[in-house]
């Protein structure tokens, strides 16, 4: 008996995630009678059939209440699966978890032993490797243990210390949080002020860094975290003064390349973001630096963000645009042909065609740029802008002035209806619309006054492109 699919089965979509390492996993766990109850679900996965239009089909005999109830069945058994390869795969979720139970059983002796070896363990270990959450509910744990034994010395002991430690990873998530917020902020302006942004304003930080530091308890490395972290949002908070960023900048590259990768690739982008806001101010040295930033994080081998379908997550685009900034053709290449694979397949070909639009932009290499443009589908506002607008000035540069007048009027009433409009990037957007269309005026009637009133608004604004529109505009020949 054949069954078409009628409803979404939640188990397929769980199912269609997995490696194919991982699916012949869960075929052996499946076939564990511990797990499977004696049904045969593996014959059940391997009746599913897809026909052209994508549609499921599951082959073989039984009602289709029978055949749904299985599915249901295998559902959980693949939540199960996942929960034990998860556990099996965080060392210290599955010392933990053993731990727990030696302090049901009272194994005293024992007990003490796994706690010392779990505490050494990650202390010693590279730093942000284990959720530290999961290290305090081991010290309660033991605290607990402390009580009932009435070790009143050990307790006050590992309650100081854990305090200390606790408190120091409080005031970095605190920071890691307010950071965040600054270039959410940057985005989308009118969020209102933060619980974290209030309990911090609330502290005297300098005191709190004092006495971190004159703490024998807590580990260098997550003090030098907290002073990186200060010093990175002091940075954000006037980027006009260098100093603060040179602080944290040095105790990033000396003090804390021992972290794990995860928090170090956070940390790189925490610094990258904020380059990236002294570029958009046009601050002496930004793209320079920025650049640095950005090829040392490639050397490192960080390279998660760009596996992120989340367009304002992945960064894959400000690399392309801060090394064209600098002119460094053959750096920007190589990045495309070399780091490409990394980005997700569903937005792999619009994130590649239209890098290479750009590059072929900034070598005035018009036509290519505009084929390598048509390739990208504008399926969300942020790539319709980015790629409206390089089509804005490529249009300029052959000469197709009517056409570049139509596209600014498509462009503009696209923006009038975005609903997100708050976003920063459509924001400049609209301003850039006004500088480009003041442009086209200025090349169909270029006088004085056209030439002033461009460049009146290019000195009160910051604008995307601001650069190649003074540079178009004293091109033209004034009349």
């Amino acid at each position: 008996m054949n069954i078409q699919q009628k409803k979404k089965i939640k188990f397929l979509t769980l199912y269609n995630s997995f490696t194919e390492k991982e699916k012949t996993e869960f075929r052996k766990f499946l076939g564990n009678e511990v797990n499977n109850n004696g049904r045969n679900y593996n014959k059940i996965l391997s009746s599913i059939e897809q026909n052209e239009a994508g549609k499921l089909k599951l082959k073989g005999s039984g009602s289709d209440v029978t055949r749904w109830n299985r599915f249901s069945e295998l559902h959980k058994l693949a939540d199960e699966f996942l929960i034990l390869k998860s556990i099996e795969s965080d060392d210290l979720i599955h010392k933990f978890l053993l731990f727990k139970e030696y302090d049901k059983r009272d194994l005293q002796l024992t007990f003490e032993q796994k706690y010392k070896n779990l505490k050494d363990g990650i202390l010693n270990n590279t730093l942000f490797k284990y959720d530290y959450n999961t290290l305090f509910q081991i010290d309660n744990i033991y605290l607990k243990h402390l009580v009932l034994i009435s070790d009143s010395e050990k307790f006050l002991e590992t309650l100081y210390k854990s305090s200390v430690t606790r408190n120091g990873f409080f005031i970095i998530e605190i920071l890691e949080k307010l950071i965040e917020m600054i270039t959410v902020r940057e985005s989308k302006p009118l969020i209102p002020e933060t619980m974290d942004e209030k309990i911090y304003g609330s502290l005297d930080i300098q005191n709190v860094i004092k006495y971190f530091k004159e703490s024998s308890e807590l580990p260098d490395k997550i003090f030098h975290t907290i002073r990186f972290l200060h010093y990175t949002y002091l940075s954000y908070s006037d980027l006009q003064n260098s100093s603060h960023y040179l602080k944290a900048r040095k105790i990033f590259f000396r003090e804390l390349k021992d972290i794990s990768d995860d928090k170090r690739e956070k940390y790189f982008i925490c610094l990258m973001n904020l380059k990236i806001l002294k570029v958009n101010k046009a601050i002496p040295g930004a793209n320079e630096e920025l650049f640095f930033l950005m090829d040392k994080k490639l050397k490192e081998g960080l390279l998660n963000d760009f596996r992120s379908k989340n367009l304002p997550v992945n960064q894959f685009r400000d690399f392309v645009l801060t090394g064209l900034n600098l002119k460094k053709h053959k750096w920007v290449e190589n990045f495309i042909n070399n780091y490409s694979d990394c980005l997700p397949e569903e937005i792999r070909n619009d994130y590649v065609s239209l890098a290479r639009a750009r590059l072929y932009f900034s070598l005035k290499n018009y036509q290519s740029s505009f084929d390598h443009l048509n390739k990208v589908s504008k399926k969300n506002h942020l790539l319709y802008s980015d790629v409206t607008l390089l089509k804005l000035k490529i249009l300029f540069e052959l000469k197709k002035i009517d056409e570049s007048f139509n596209e600014a009027k498509n462009f503009r009433e696209y923006l009038r209806k975005e609903r997100d409009s708050e976003h920063l990037l459509l924001q400049n957007s609209k301003e850039f619309c006004k500088a480009f269309t003041l442009l086209l005026k200025l090349y169909q009637s270029p006088t004085r006054k056209n030439y002033n009133d461009l460049q009146y608004l290019l000195s009160k604004k910051s604008i995307i492109s601001k650069k190649w529109i003074i540079l178009k505009m004293n091109e033209i020949k004034l009349v």
